[in-house]
């Protein structure tokens, strides 16, 4: 059985990194098996249909105006687990700049 993969964002325009993840789980795919998860705007809509039509899990994250309901992804993965999780936040790089 190959190991779980989830790969996450909780960005809502996940442009460039919704690219990134799907190139990863094109090339991963062979040896894991992928979730691909992010928010249901207009954008992250269509990068789950990409990631269903190359056979991915998908889940489309309910929002709350700009946030996302993460009780959602918590019962998700209880429930499909994960042996590797990763997450790209779309504030992250912001804070770390701030922070500075």
């Amino acid at each position: 059985m190959k190991p779980k993969l989830c790969l996450y964002t909780d960005s809502i325009e996940p442009s460039g990194v919704g690219e990134h993840m799907l190139t990863l789980a094109a090339e991963l795919s062979r040896r894991f098996c992928i979730s691909f998860v992010c928010p249901a705007s207009q954008s992250g809509l269509a990068f789950l249909k990409r990631a269903k039509a190359l056979n991915l899990k998908t889940l489309a994250l309910e929002m709350r105006g700009e946030s996302v309901k993460y009780e959602l992804l918590n019962g998700w993965l209880r429930t499909h687990g994960a042996d590797i999780f990763s997450l790209s936040r779309r504030d992250w790089l912001g804070r770390t700049r701030r922070n500075r």
